[in-house]
């Protein structure tokens, strides 16, 4: 683990795989640690020969949570000062939901960035997603949910609507494990308000045009948030962008129910679009 000292926050990092690998970085959800990654994408993206940043965003993990409200411009900013301090100048990036937001930013922003993959995090705006994200407003004005409304709002976006329905077993599994779970502080808060105030916003969508490099937006068949078809839609607006669904995940638990089919759709597109050399010089 590493520390970059950024001045209002410190950002707790980890690189991975081989030191002359071409560059990859992946930036967290909402209230994601980036351990997360370490047993989901990581192992894919090293065997196939990358150099992996995985961070911390402000607010989560390690890293400490400096009064918000934050914004996804605010993280970017964040993700690129880690990049500066590396020295990273040519790079692709990569994250889930909030973290997709902020490689998004980064991909029409920032010189350097090579191609985009991202997860669950980019789609037009759909009334039930406004309906949550206003929520998260909400929670991060008047303060945190309590902890029948924070798992119930988790429930919904981590177990298919299909296992809902049906009341199947790992429904009532997930429950029990969410309504153990302890208060997180005002991190995941302002980093969901975060990601309120960008979803689906005319800023958001302002910036697809200026998309220039490869990307690839990938759905989950049963995520209510950034359901299939709009994330579809989103990709038409954004040049060249290739679209890919994964079958029978929902938002929460993609990564763990699916990291093969995820893993393969992303280091494909990046050996396509991003390759490894024989010999990778640093930029």
């Amino acid at each position: 683990m590493a520390v970059a000292d950024l001045g209002a926050v410190q950002v707790h990092y980890d690189l991975h795989g081989r030191a002359d690998g071409p560059r990859v970085a992946l930036f967290c959800g909402r209230a994601m640690s980036r351990r997360f990654w370490h047993v989901t994408l990581v192992p894919r993206l090293v065997e196939a020969g990358y150099r992996v940043l995985t961070m911390d965003n402000r607010g989560c993990g390690d890293t400490v949570a400096p009064p918000g409200p934050y914004t996804v411009p605010q993280l970017a900013g964040d993700a690129g000062a880690v990049l500066d301090r590396l020295g990273w100048r040519s790079v692709a990036v990569g994250g889930l939901s909030l973290g997709g937001m902020i490689a998004e930013r980064l991909a029409a922003n920032r010189p350097g960035v090579q191609a985009a993959v991202l997860l669950a995090s980019t789609g037009m705006p759909t009334a039930f997603q406004q309906a949550v994200l206003a929520a998260h407003q909400e929670e991060s004005a008047r303060g945190p949910y309590g902890p029948a409304a924070a798992a119930l709002v988790e429930l919904m976006t981590t177990v298919p609507a299909p296992a809902l329905l049906a009341d199947e077993p790992m429904a009532a599994t997930m429950l029990a494990h969410l309504r153990l779970r302890t208060g997180e502080g005002r991190g995941p808060v302002d980093q969901g308000a975060a990601a309120a105030d960008w979803a689906g916003s005319a800023r958001q969508q302002a910036g697809w045009p200026a998309i220039t490099v490869p990307a690839l937006l990938v759905a989950f068949e049963h995520d209510i948030l950034f359901p299939p078809h709009a994330v579809r839609a989103a990709a038409e607006q954004i040049a060249g962008a290739r679209f890919a669904e994964v079958p029978g995940v929902a938002h929460g638990d993609a990564l763990v129910r699916a990291a093969g089919t995820i893993g393969e759709l992303a280091t494909g597109f990046l050996r396509e679009v991003f390759p490894v050399q024989t010999r990778w010089y640093a930029a």
